[in-house]
């Protein structure tokens, strides 16, 4: 074979070598936008809405859901609107011992009890919030008409709004979002406990007349994060520590980086104490700033 016969044949073949490459460069790109279209619409077919359809009862009851069988899921946006006032109980129990959701828009009475019920974004109730166990977490902006917690946590990222009054006689607020108290609010019986670096801001009149009010502690006694907490009584505001029985605001000291230190009230409005017999005090055990009235 000549010479320039074998250099022919070896630039046909390159030649047919860059065209065959040329050609599946395209059906690689149609593979990849194919990959990636399936791959958008399973996410949007995992996404729907879920609406309770039962009357007063337990979230754990699958057929109280439009969605049944299964429960509402991670992605879902959560719809309980009925005919009358029911109320909604999350306790925690099989088989729904946790929960997470997308959001929750409520009309009903919503009461958690146990386990635990985390919405990732919106959470909106214009009727009553119960917390008497377990944990609610909220980590995107809330709103609530009215607050009544007797155990148990209120958690999360998001900023939480209470419109309306807020009744606490236990449980603690953690995590580093903010507690927005609009209404005339109250901290009784045993008190209550910040954690997790949250933020209680006051922006009514909130009386405190009895159990401790402790930072860097929780509910359970156990971490709900880095940071203590901050009470924040904003300007036109009243903190009122009422009777014999608003004793103690401290920090719990577990040692090493944990020590509670950075615990803070911060008063632009008025702190006062009020309606005590002669010689009952109230002792502030953490750091104090002062722009208001005491």
């Amino acid at each position: 074979m000549s010479k320039s016969l074998k250099n022919n044949l070896s630039l046909r073949s390159l030649a047919g070598l860059g065209s065959s490459r040329r050609q599946a460069r395209p059906r690689l790109a149609r593979l990849t936008a194919c990959s990636f279209l399936l791959t958008c619409l399973a996410s949007t077919a995992l996404s729907a809405p879920v609406n309770w359809t039962g009357a007063s009862g337990n979230w754990n009851v699958a057929t109280n859901w439009s969605s049944n069988p299964s429960f509402p899921a991670a992605a879902d946006d959560v719809t309980i609107s009925v005919a009358g006032l029911q109320t909604v109980t999350f306790t925690g129990t099989a088989p729904v011992t946790s929960a997470t959701v997308n959001s929750i828009t409520s009309d009903e009475n919503l009461t958690i009890s146990g386990g635990s019920l985390t919405v990732t974004n919106g959470f909106g109730n214009t009727a009553a919030t119960t917390i008497s166990g377990g944990a609610l977490t909220l980590n995107g902006a809330s709103t609530l008409a009215s607050l009544t917690q007797s155990g148990g946590s209120l958690a999360g990222t998001g900023t939480v709004t209470v419109t309306g009054a807020s009744t606490i006689t236990f449980g603690d607020h953690r995590g580093t979002g903010t507690t927005i108290l609009q209404g005339a609010s109250t901290i009784s019986s045993s008190g209550l406990r910040l954690d997790g670096g949250r933020t209680l801001r006051n922006e009514s009149t909130l009386t405190w007349s009895g159990g401790g009010i402790l930072f860097n502690n929780t509910f359970n006694g156990v971490s709900g994060g880095a940071g203590s907490g901050t009470i924040n009584n904003i300007a036109g505001a009243t903190f009122v520590a009422s009777g014999d029985f608003a004793t103690t605001i401290n920090a719990s000291n577990f040692g090493g980086a944990d020590t509670g230190a950075d615990a803070l009230i911060t008063n632009a409005g008025t702190f006062r104490k009020s309606g005590s017999s002669a010689g009952h005090t109230t002792t502030v055990d953490v750091a104090f700033n002062n722009t208001g009235t005491v």
